[in-house]
């Protein structure tokens, strides 16, 4: 929890939110700068009632927090995500012994990714088209925990080719999240997509220096390995 007080004359006037709602924090300040909203609350505090404050807060909160998903929604593109889907699962998916890394795009494998995909519930998250040319993606699956109610997400990018379709050697992966529920999930997982879009660090979020559960790998030695598409530990 994180308790945020707003001037002075406002002592006393204090608003707990939740990690879960981080999402605020993120998105008010794309949409105002720290002197506008430090004006908004001084004229709030000196011309309206506390409880008309409460209001103008949570009417923000709300319109911060689904702006920001509505960024990075997939009902924003023309794509075809359950192909899309299909096409990078084989990355994203358990491998099998008997399916050889250079083979798990071929077509008689597809009725194990299928397997997969229903199994472990993979779901999308978010999605964006940046102007670096990549495609940034974040994706949730279940995890085995004693009341099946833990999930993971898995974050990466790729670009097209010509023709619009996935172009594999681009594709990376850049995060995995612990497991965690779906409550504690969501909103980790928006405030991380969106710093990765906005290309910024990671770093105080890996296992090492991120208070609480976040991501898993990159960390511990763990990196990803662009050519073999695949998370190593590194010498």
């Amino acid at each position: 929890m994180c308790t945020i007080k707003i001037l002075d004359r406002m002592q006393g006037f204090e608003c707990e939110f939740k990690r879960g709602c981080s999402c605020f924090l993120v998105t008010l300040k794309q949409h105002l700068s720290d002197v506008l909203f430090v004006c908004f609350f001084y004229f709030c505090s000196t011309f309206m009632n506390y409880k008309i404050i409460l209001c103008a807060v949570g009417v923000l909160f709300f319109t911060a927090c689904n702006s920001s998903e509505s960024n990075y929604a997939l009902s924003a593109y023309k794509n075809n995500f359950d192909g899309l889907m299909d096409t990078i699962l084989p990355y994203l998916a358990k491998g099998h012994d008997t399916i050889p890394k250079s083979s798990r795009f071929e077509a008689q494998f597809k009725h194990y990714y299928d397997q997969q995909k229903v199994e472990r519930n993979y779901q999308w998250m978010h999605y964006f088209e940046a102007k670096d040319s990549y495609s940034y993606f974040a994706i949730q699956r279940d995890e085995p925990s004693m009341k099946r109610d833990k999930f993971l997400a898995i974050c990466g990018r790729f670009k097209r080719n010509n023709l619009g379709s996935v172009d594999t050697s681009t594709y990376e992966e850049l995060f995995w999240t612990w497991k965690m529920k779906a409550e504690d999930l969501k909103p980790k997982v928006l405030e991380l997509f969106s710093k990765v879009v906005k290309g910024e660090s990671l770093d105080a979020y890996t296992p090492e220096k991120s208070k609480g559960e976040w991501i898993e790998f990159p960390g511990n030695g763990v990196s990803y390995h662009q050519k073999s598409k695949s998370w190593q530990i590194m010498p």
